[in-house]
């Protein structure tokens, strides 16, 4: 987790791998991956790229201005 911290810039890369068992029997595997920029101020950008069960992949932006108390949620599709 990353938090909003002033004072603490950083770009970091989250991959997580998700296995889930299915009532047949058989399993699947999802990766996800993430990616979280912080400046200085404690502003953040956080991009996640979802692939879907017909393989179509989208991506999602989260903006956190925490100094302001702003957030919003940007589909750039």
């Amino acid at each position: 987790m990353v938090l909003a911290v002033a004072g603490a810039p950083l770009s970091v890369e989250i991959v997580e791998q998700r296995a889930t068992k299915l009532p047949d029997g058989t399993s699947k595997t999802e990766v996800l991956t993430s990616k979280v920029y912080r400046d200085g101020a404690g502003r953040m950008r956080t991009e996640m790229e979802e692939v879907g069960a017909n393989g179509e992949s989208a991506v999602i932006v989260n903006l956190f201005n925490k100094p302001d108390g702003f957030m919003a949620i940007l589909l750039p599709v």
